[in-house]
């Protein structure tokens, strides 16, 4: 697992510093103002993140923002608010997302959480990794653990790791990052014959177009397809974890009952060289396919920019 330093230790050109609530005064639109900003268009549709305080105030690195009609409202900044939660719009400047304060009724939620929207995978050698377990006080929601310690977790699709603070007695959260530090276009295509059988014929492959590096991961945007017995195609954005060794990023099983499916997993790694390779494991089911076990790639993502941006040492977990 790649994982570089703690935030405040960003590289290659990072985006504007984290600033705390307590030194920072925002512009939140009055009603008249958000009318305006709404009419003309000059607005910024940004993802309200639910995240468990008090309700009231909000975590570090955010400032206090506006809210009308279930709106946060920050600069040209505006964003819906989840259903069925209440309480305080904070917009975090540096990532370009609100973090909603919300109560945890149960009491058992510490309410001074650390929130870090970096996307780091691990905790750092200062904290301790906690369990991550499901419950079903709220539907795709996660509990951190550690010992008796437990922090609901609302928004669990954004979650990287959980950590506990034995020194400031506090869970520190890590979400996904939101503002990358580096975009790049990028046209790279692999693809390759996997079944030649009497008249029965597929062929796999991937087509890249953008790749952006949040710092612990690549988002690769793109289109898989799949031509033959199984005639289909997917625009999707997936991630690759910056991991030494081989991993699955995600999985497809494109089919019919009539005609099988092909299993398809991009898995990637991150070279020496600081280039990603990517290559998709194919396999099958049903009589046509169910034979089906063959590699196709690599695909190397070998752009400058990321290869510069990767050059400053990470620390492995």
């Amino acid at each position: 697992m790649v994982c570089y330093e703690e935030p405040g230790e960003n590289f290659v050109s990072p985006p504007p510093h984290q600033t705390n609530a307590t030194t920072a005064v925002p512009y939140a639109p009055t009603g008249a103002a958000y009318a305006h900003l709404t009419s003309t268009g000059a607005t910024h549709k940004t993802r309200v993140i639910p995240v468990v305080r008090d309700g009231q105030t909000c975590p570090k690195y955010t400032e206090p923002a506006a809210e009308h009609g279930r709106e946060c409202m920050f600069g040209a900044h505006i964003g819906s608010v989840p259903n069925g939660v209440s309480g305080k719009c904070c917009f975090h400047s540096g990532q370009h997302v609100f973090l909603y304060s919300v109560f945890d009724n149960s009491g058992t939620s510490p309410s001074d959480t650390e929130y870090i929207l970096d996307g780091r995978p691990c905790c750092t050698d200062d904290t301790w990794g906690t369990a991550v377990t499901e419950y079903s006080h709220h539907n795709g929601s996660r509990q951190c653990q550690y010992g008796k310690h437990v922090l609901d977790v609302p928004s669990a699709e954004y979650l990287t790791s959980c950590c506990w603070d034995a020194n400031a007695s506090q869970f520190k959260v890590h979400l996904r990052g939101f503002e990358p530090v580096v975009t790049t276009s990028v046209a790279k295509e692999v693809s390759k014959q996997v079944l030649e059988w009497g008249p029965f014929r597929e062929t796999v492959g991937l087509e890249v177009y953008e790749v952006r590096l949040f710092g612990y991961y690549l988002e690769v945007k793109g289109k898989l397809w799949a031509s033959g017995v199984v005639d289909w195609s997917e625009q999707d954005t997936f991630y690759l974890p910056l991991e030494r060794r081989w991993k699955v990023a995600k999985s497809w099983t494109p089919g019919a009952s009539a005609t099988g499916h092909v299993g398809i997993d991009a898995t990637s790694r991150l070279s020496e060289d600081r280039s990603v390779e990517v290559m998709l494991h194919v396999t099958g089911s049903g009589a046509i396919l169910g034979n089906l076990d063959e590699m196709v790639g690599p695909l190397v993502v070998d752009d400058v920019k990321i290869k510069h941006a990767l050059a400053w040492t990470p620390k492995s977990c």
